[in-house]
């Protein structure tokens, strides 16, 4: 289940792929429950589309131009981690 947003006047997003192409981000998802699978793929909609300036303060600096976007599925909480 590859995963990308390519508008050039937007972010890309890639879930990241091993060598032999499987995508251990796509086969988390896929093992989660349709109500959070939903909810991943409208953060990371929401991430493309308006990158640092998404909605809400769920973006936080970690260094070295990684990132961190926390939310709340299921009950469970879910942290999304990206370099720009």
């Amino acid at each position: 289940m590859p995963y990308c947003v390519c508008d050039p006047l937007q972010w890309t997003v890639v879930l990241y792929p091993r060598p032999g192409g499987e995508s251990p981000v796509s086969e988390f998802i896929e093992h989660q429950c349709k109500r959070d699978q939903a909810k991943i793929f409208a953060e990371l909609d929401d991430l493309a589309e308006f990158g640092l300036m998404s909605r809400g303060n769920k973006l936080e600096y970690l260094g070295d131009k990684l990132w961190e976007r926390r939310f709340r599925g299921e009950g469970v909480n879910y942290r999304l981690f990206f370099f720009r």
